[in-house]
């Protein structure tokens, strides 16, 4: 039993396995005949991260039936980092040996092979079923720098939702502060819904290494949560595309 998927387009494929190696050290990609998908969470459970990408965004998709995939990924992410934007990429089974092949093929090609982790034992993990007061689509770059300013000072990140803006801050027990103001009538905010006033404070080491990788392939980021509600992030991706992070509240 095996398998072959290749895209044209890599960047996107290869963004996502990153900010999964934020979370976690190993990934379990479900591989079907309509699509790639992955659900998994850190191993605090603190986290979850939801993706999928549709078999026709891929140029090659040869899958006979649902195949599950874990690998470790500190050598998968050193090899992917290396993969160019204009390259193809592929992943194949290879039936003899058991293992992954990974295939980088430009000017001239590079393969990389691991072996798989023991599945063991699977169970779909559900996403959080929350009904969230705050809804705001903003621009990446936006909730990028804010969280680049406040981990300088702090390990957790306070989003504020007013009615009229959205404060986002961090503070050190040295009394360092920061606090970056965004009003809903900037450009840089592109829909809101506030039903309620909330505040609700996060880990901002999380949440900075995967905003980090989904902003070089995604513009716009719904930003979900509630007072002591769990955050998700769902960023705005090519039809037939997913990505939602999902983060637990730090209850103070």
């Amino acid at each position: 039993m095996g398998f072959l998927i290749a895209t044209e387009n890599p960047n996107q494929l290869i963004r996502f396995i990153l900010a999964v190696s934020k979370i976690t050290d190993e990934i379990r990609l479900q591989i079907s005949p309509e699509k790639v998908w992955f659900r998994g969470m850190d191993s605090a459970h603190v986290s979850m991260i939801d993706f999928e990408i549709s078999k026709k965004l891929f140029s090659e998709y040869q899958v006979d039936k649902e195949q599950t995939v874990s690998v470790l990924l500190e050598k998968v992410i050193k090899f992917l980092k290396g993969v160019k934007k204009n390259e193809k990429l592929e992943l194949a089974m290879d039936e003899t040996t058991g293992r992954l092949k990974i295939r980088a093929i430009g000017r001239y090609s590079r393969e990389f092979i691991t072996p798989l982790l023991d599945v063991g034992e699977t169970r779909t993990l559900g996403t959080p079923k929350v009904e969230f007061p705050v809804k705001i689509k903003m621009a990446c770059s936006v909730l990028e720098h804010a969280l680049d300013n406040i981990k300088q000072i702090s390990d957790k990140v306070k989003f504020e939702a007013l009615l009229n803006e959205l404060k986002i801050k961090g503070e050190s027990d040295e009394g360092y502060e920061t606090v970056i103001s965004v009003d809903y009538d900037s450009p840089e905010v592109y829909e809101k819904e506030i039903k309620k006033e909330s505040m609700a404070t996060y880990n901002v080491e999380i949440m900075t290494g995967v905003v980090k990788e989904l902003s070089k392939i995604s513009e716009l980021v719904s930003l979900n949560f509630g007072t002591d509600l769990p955050l998700k992030l769902a960023f705005e991706m090519l039809e037939g595309m997913k990505f939602d992070f999902y983060l637990a509240p730090r209850i103070e």
